[in-house]
This record gives C-alpha cells, structure tokens and sequence, in this order.
C-alpha cells in the first residue's frame, strides 16, 4: 500500500507471508511485515521563500526480513545404513535415525529501524542523506550441544541467538561544474557500525 497526500506526508505499507520447506513443522511460515513515513518539508507552505533549500524529506522506516537456511532437511530425522542381517532370502541392510529432529526450526529474522533524511543545497550544488539505523537479528541459527536423551544424538542447529547491528551513514555530493555538455559529480560517504552479540543462548539451548 502506498499513500500520498498533497505530495508532502507519505505511507508505504507492506506485509509478506513467506514459506519455505527447510523449516520444521511447526514454523513453516513466517510474517514479514515493513512501513515506512515520509515528509517533503520543502513542499510545506512555510518553506516557499526558502531559496537556497531544493529539497529537503524525513524519512522514518521499520522492516523484518527473514533468512532461509543453506542446508536443507535440518529440521528432520535423517537416516542412515546400519548393520546388515542374514535371512533365508539372504542379506538386508537396516536403517538408523542419523541425526535429531527439530520441529521448532524457524526462520532467523532481522527487525531494522531507519531514520534519516535527504537534502538539496544552492539548486543541486550539494545534496545527500543521513542515515542512522538498528538492526536486530533474532532466533540465529547455531550448532548446539544437547543432552542424550531425551536426543538420540548430542549436537543439533537450533534458533537461540541475538545479534545487534547500529550504525550511521552519511553521503554528500557535490557538483561543481554543471553545462549542457559535461557535469563533474564528487561523492564522499561515510558510515560507522557496530556489531554487539547480546546471546547465543535462551532458556532451552546454553
């Protein structure tokens, strides 16, 4: 959904059902939703004898993505060959659970928060955007150590993890010559980030 009023207040609204086989039976599907808010400050009625400002837009936005493991089958009970057996109709290969089952796999999903904005200086001279973000990945997959029994085998890829992501980013262009046939653009950006783990662990898996 996408909604503009006047050209200055702007929505944009969307939500994805996505599923994939690679999860267990119970979280086939994931709910992934994202919006976004804008303002054309420059379209306001107080900013008409502004001259030196072209274009000037706050920007506030939320997302979640979800990620699909590389692998699949993780969710499900493999099966492996066992020791063979004689019969009257000879040799048979026999069959054994070759690693857990997890039910509860799921999608690892990033929540991003953005707020920014862009601008426009002196008829386009100098124009960019400012950006800060957050991002928190949840339910990271990772190779767990689990007790035997109640699992058949001591090692299983669950959802336990957090991650947190901040940063901001910046970018400024600057034209310096501008003619019908040549225009020089001069671009600097600038971005920090910082990576926190805040848990590999929850109230089942350690």
């Amino acid at each position: 959904v996408n909604y503009s009023y006047n050209d200055r207040y702007l929505l944009s609204a969307s939500i994805r059902h996505e599923g994939s086989t690679k999860f267990g039976a119970n979280y086939k599907w994931g709910n992934f939703p994202a919006f976004s808010l804008g303002w054309n400050v420059t379209n306001e009625e107080f900013m008409q004898h502004v001259d030196f400002l072209n274009n000037l837009k706050l920007r506030l936005g939320f997302g979640i993505t979800g990620t699909v493991p590389t692998d699949p089958y993780i969710s499900l009970k493999k099966l492996d060959t066992g020791d063979n057996f004689y019969t009257g109709n000879g040799w048979i290969s026999t069959l054994k659970p070759k690693s857990n089952t997890n039910p509860d796999l799921r999608w690892e999903k990033k929540e991003e928060w953005n707020l920014g904005f862009d601008y426009a200086l002196f008829n386009n001279f100098i124009r960019g955007s400012f950006d800060l973000y957050k991002r928190t990945t949840k339910d990271m997959l990772w190779n767990y150590t689990v007790p035997m029994p109640p699992y058949l085998y001591d090692k299983m890829i669950v959802n336990a993890g957090t991650m947190e992501n901040k940063g901001f980013e910046a970018q400024v262009i600057v034209t310096p010559v501008r003619t019908k046939e040549f225009t020089w653009n001069s671009t600097v950006n600038y971005s920090t980030n910082k990576n926190k783990l805040v848990s590999l662990s929850n109230d089942q898996f350690k």
